[in-house]
């Protein structure tokens, strides 16, 4: 029985050295290059879709640098799978989303956390509203805080 490969996501923004570590990497038997990523964000984004077992993260990059994206990662999945099974019809991104808002974040918090706009904070947690079929921020919370998320 043929073990699975390793799955990496390779973030760096130097696109000759994220390149040729791609190939690289994906010419040794069990290991698989699943994603590339030229950002801090673009990391968080693919690691937390994905869910690689491994990331290879540049230090200094654009936007988010490597230490802080990874941060981001290893808080998201410190839970464990539970959180993707608990609700599966989520996004990746409304999962981080989630998190932070059943830590306690407000929108405006959780959009300088996550670099994104107010605006798509607040469509993002009305989809997951309508997703748990939940009425308000506090059934909201509770759903999370129940599947194990916003502990940290």
């Amino acid at each position: 029985m043929a073990e699975e490969p390793i799955r990496i996501v390779v973030a760096d923004d130097h696109p000759v050295f994220r390149d040729g570590l791609a190939v690289l990497l994906t010419s040794v038997p069990g290991l698989d290059v699943v994603g590339v990523a030229a950002t801090g964000v673009e990391a968080v984004e693919l690691a937390l879709e994905l869910q690689p077992d491994v990331v290879i993260m540049d230090v200094q990059m654009p936007t988010l640098n490597g230490i802080d994206a990874t941060r981001r990662i290893a808080d998201f999945f410190a839970a464990g799978p539970a959180p993707t099974e608990a609700f599966p019809g989520l996004t990746a991104r409304e999962r981080e989303i989630l998190e932070l808002v059943a830590a306690g974040r407000s929108n405006p918090q959780i959009a300088a956390a996550l670099y994104l706009s107010p605006k798509t904070v607040r469509n993002n947690v009305s989809n997951i509203f309508a997703k748990l079929h939940v009425t308000d921020r506090a059934e909201a919370i509770v759903r999370a805080r129940e599947a194990g998320l916003g502990r940290s």
